[in-house]
């Protein structure tokens, strides 16, 4: 994926997220391949991190944002060494110092699972309902900064 518009339109809607963050957080946007199997990493998270993640399977069977997708609802993982999905994975969530891991749906009006919003933080963090009322706001947003590129 290199669409310049792209890449700057969701880093607009990263920085919004981080702001309202107030903490040691990230956030990333994956975009659906053009079959809906898999999220490919478009911005947001380390070069290494994006290695590892790239062609994570949109499933059922799949953890944080590949659910999110499959489900076409938020996935929340307060603590990942408290969520028994994440045990193949922590080595992930080690490796790039994050303990807490919200994945949302990023779908267009059409139905269509078009990607991920993906929030990670340092320490272990309940999602509020604000936090999930913004991260669908931007998730939306997404959905349609995406439509167009």
């Amino acid at each position: 994926m290199s669409h310049p518009a792209l890449f700057a339109s969701l880093e607009v809607l990263i920085l919004t997220a981080l702001e309202h963050a107030g903490c040691r957080a990230r956030a990333a946007f994956y975009v659906a391949d053009h079959a809906g199997r898999e999220l490919r990493h478009v911005i947001g998270m380390p070069e290494a991190y994006a290695k590892c993640v790239d062609g994570f399977v949109i499933g059922e069977q799949s953890l944080a944002c590949g659910l999110a997708a499959a489900r076409r609802e938020p996935i929340i993982s307060p603590d990942v060494n408290d969520d028994p999905r994440w045990a193949p994975w922590r080595w992930l969530a080690e490796r790039f110092s994050y303990r807490a891991c919200w994945s949302f749906p990023v779908v267009a009006p059409s139905s269509e699972v078009l990607g991920t919003f993906a929030m990670y933080y340092a320490e272990p963090r309940e999602a509020t309902a604000r936090d999930v009322e913004i991260a669908s706001l931007l998730s939306r947003t997404a959905a349609a900064v995406i439509s167009r590129c």
